[in-house]
């Protein structure tokens, strides 16, 4: 890690990362990858459901599947870099 890590500046590696996500971005994989993360969440809060969902934790337990499908899926919803 650099010195200078809390200025914000981007590594070699970091860059050639981005760039990488966002050409799959444009190349319509993340409508794909959103898709494929509604359905797990969907999935997921239904299996909580049927195991536990008379106890307290059950709606927990869905309110941070929901929160993390929300939190991951704002990449794959933003139009890519340069646009």
């Amino acid at each position: 890690m650099s010195p200078k890590w809390w200025l914000g500046t981007s590594t070699p590696a970091e860059t050639t990362v981005r760039s990488e996500i966002s050409s799959l971005s444009a190349s319509g994989v993340a409508p794909l990858r959103l898709a494929l993360r509604g359905i797990a969440a969907a999935g997921l809060s239904a299996v909580v459901m049927r195991l536990i969902g008379g106890q307290p934790a059950g709606p927990a337990v869905v309110t941070g599947i929901i929160t993390w499908f929300v939190l991951t899926g704002r990449a794959d919803l933003a139009p890519p870099p340069g646009r």
